[in-house]
């Protein structure tokens, strides 16, 4: 038998929001100045695969995104996307200037805080009539 204090907690209410791997990604990509597609694109040059290494090291950071996802969004295996976390964790211990570029997107990324407000602002438009789900409601 559950406590009552379980069945509550975990209710979909309390569940703690997390930033997106595209979230992640445009903020790792607005830094880099890429685009999304030129970041999942497979290839090997380093100044578009560091950048892909640093969001997978980042989702997987701040979100705990599973490695199978992580490499699922950017086409490759499971496998690749460990190698990418632990690569940029070795860099930024040893290399200032990796270090600093994760810092950069770090700071980049949209609050959890204003990515709530912003859910709340499309529900009240919802709730108002302003906007109709789905297309509609897309933030900028």
């Amino acid at each position: 038998m559950t406590r009552p204090e379980t069945v509550f907690s975990t209710s979909k209410n309390t569940a703690p929001m997390k930033l997106t791997i595209a979230e992640i990604e445009r903020a790792v990509c607005a830094k880099f100045k890429l685009t999304p597609e030129q970041i999942r694109r497979r290839t090997t040059y380093r100044y578009i695969c560091r950048p892909r290494q640093i969001v997978m090291f980042l989702a997987r950071e701040i979100s705990g995104t599973p490695y199978p996802r992580l490499g699922r969004h950017f086409g490759q295996d499971h496998t690749t996307a460990i190698h990418a976390v632990r690569r940029i964790r070795k860099l930024v211990q040893t290399k200032p200037k990796v270090a600093e570029h994760v810092e950069a997107c770090r700071a980049l990324l949209p609050s959890v805080e204003a990515k709530l407000a912003r859910y709340r602002n499309d529900a009240d438009r919802l709730k108002r009539g302003e906007v109709s789900w789905p297309a509609d409601s897309a933030s900028p």
